[in-house]
């Protein structure tokens, strides 16, 4: 028998019909396509398209760096297999998911979905896109069982309402902004890594040229993103076309809450990167509380839930930036 994550179940359902999730996740993980129903199997079969030995290679390489990452925070390792990555073109791939963009994760289904249309002729963001996907699929998850219901309640640091609540329309969610600022974050530092395979030696150069380095500068200075977030950029007679990493403003708001966490615990912590591990830890984990105490010991009693309300969207990350800032500044008066 395949070996695999430990899968809590949470809620008020039987013992028997918590089994029995355990056992869905467990399908779904490694007997993925047989698994999932009829319609969307069909759908999946119909217009999935195969993938290329390059983009196996770049999961496989996913697999692995999380793998280490789960390790180091005392978890057991395993692979989620070829099968379960799904690369489908841009109409099918947005019935699944219609806010989606590049890919991704079902952690109720153990699956990624990939958009064809958006990543196929960019290796890179490929494989940053997988490694991202992964990164959710791979962290913390409690599904919860209610009747014949089955959803993920806590999925990396992201916590959703129970689905009593949400059954009857009260749903709502908290952490969003916080978990993709962190999976993002280590998705970034994945960037050096892949240019560094096999494969990837013109992509490289092609990075680290003048030419590349100068029109970074200057997309940065029309748009505000890092020079070190780009991944592609191509200027026509259009404009620009660019590519970089995501999730920007909730990553500034979580720079400076580490930032100032350092200030406070350096003692502690050397550097920017050994704050962020206490954030990923609790990402991959579940465990919260070291990092609300972290955040509470430098921005005041009740600021953790604060930042636990910023959300994900483009520019959300801006406001709770100016919060945390306000609340940093209350809790150094006193």
């Amino acid at each position: 028998m395949e070996k695999g994550p430990e899968f809590k179940i949470v809620g008020r359902a039987s013992e028997e019909a918590k089994q029995s999730t355990i056992k869905h996740l467990e399908d779904a993980l490694f007997h993925h396509l047989d698994s999932v129903s009829l319609e969307e199997t069909e759908e999946i079969y119909k217009f999935e398209i195969p993938k290329t030995p390059e983009q196996v290679r770049m999961i496989e390489f996913a697999n692995k760096e999380i793998n280490e990452l789960r390790k180091k925070f005392g978890l057991e390792s395993y692979d989620v297999p070829i099968e379960n990555f799904h690369i489908l073109p841009a109409e099918v791939y947005y019935k699944l998911e219609p806010a989606g963009e590049d890919g991704f994760a079902d952690s109720t289904l153990q699956g990624i979905f990939l958009n064809y249309d958006k990543i196929n002729d960019h290796p890179l963001s490929f494989g940053l896109v997988c490694f991202h996907e992964l990164l959710h699929l791979k962290s913390n998850l409690k599904i919860e069982a209610y009747g014949n219901h089955r959803d993920a309640r806590q999925d990396g640091l992201r916590m959703k309402s129970s689905l009593k609540d949400t059954l009857s329309g009260r749903s709502h969610e908290h952490f969003r902004g916080l978990d993709e600022s962190i999976v993002e974050g280590q998705t970034k530092k994945m960037i050096g890594k892949i240019l560094a395979l096999p494969g990837f030696e013109k992509k490289k150069e092609l990075m680290e040229s003048d030419l590349f380095k100068s029109l970074c500068r200057e997309v940065c200075v029309e748009t505000g993103i890092p020079e070190d977030d780009f991944q592609e950029i191509i200027k026509d007679d259009e404009g620009w076309y660019h590519k970089s990493c995501g999730y920007l403003s909730q990553r500034k708001t979580l720079e400076y809450v580490i930032d100032k966490i350092l200030e406070d615990n350096t003692e502690v912590y050397k550097s920017e990167d050994e704050v962020f591990d206490e954030f990923l830890r609790a990402e991959m984990t579940g465990k919260v509380l070291p990092i609300a105490r972290l955040v509470e010991k430098s921005f005041g009693k009740g600021s953790f839930r604060i930042l636990g309300n910023m959300g994900a969207g483009e520019n959300e990350g801006d406001v709770y930036l100016d919060q945390m800032r306000k609340l940093r500044i209350q809790a150094v008066k006193k």
